[in-house]
């Protein structure tokens, strides 16, 4: 049997409305590069000798707490490929730091990106500091060939030093990073981000 008008006037309407509501939860980005290493950032930064290393320094010391952590190197290296795996601060393994990212508004101030002082790397949410990225070596893994949060999200394509990313990822905390992963577990937080759309856009 058919519904009515006023019913199907309903339905329409809440599914407006879901769709305005998903729109207005979305979070804003902010731009970003990301960096193998202090030597590339200074090579993209010239003058910014001390910022750089700052920052990357700033970086490794995010991984050693919030990085992906494993029981066993086995476990990480079915996430991160054999050679990818390291002894880690924790009593276990994890990945090597693939790279940092740092806020695009830094500026050659090493206060930017350690305080959040007034010449860049502040925002709504406060100061937004370095963080250390990670990438697969398997190419079946998932994320192969892209730039990692610890908590899995995919800020990009290797190739890119720009891109725009959600202002959380500056924050001094990321959900679920920092926690014991199983086997797989990394790239099962990889794909469910996937699934969600979680990619963000690329920077010129």
């Amino acid at each position: 049997m058919r519904k009515s008008g006023a019913a199907g006037s309903a339905g329409v309407a809440t599914l407006v409305l879901g769709s305005i509501g998903l729109q207005g939860c979305s979070e804003s980005t902010v731009p970003a590069n990301a960096y193998a290493n202090a030597a590339e950032c200074r090579l993209y930064r010239g003058g910014c000798d001390e910022v750089c290393q700052t920052a990357f320094d700033q970086a490794s010391r995010d991984a050693a707490v919030n990085g992906p952590h494993y029981s066993t190197q086995y476990d990480c290296a079915y996430d991160f490929g054999t050679y990818s795996c390291v002894r880690d601060q924790r009593g276990g393994y994890g990945p090597a730091m693939r790279g940092y990212l740092l806020p695009a508004d830094a500026d050659c101030s090493t206060s930017s990106v350690v305080h959040g002082g007034t010449g860049g790397g502040t925002g709504p949410r406060g100061p937004r500091k370095p963080r250390a990225l990670y990438s697969p070596a398997s190419t079946s893994a998932a994320g192969y060939g892209r730039w990692l949060t610890s908590d899995g999200r995919d800020m990009g394509a290797l190739s890119q030093t720009r891109m725009d990313v959600p202002q959380s990822v500056f924050a001094d905390h990321h959900a679920g990073s920092g926690r014991t992963l199983s086997r797989g577990g990394f790239g099962q937080t990889v794909r469910s981000h996937s699934s969600t759309g979680s990619h963000f856009r690329l920077g010129s």
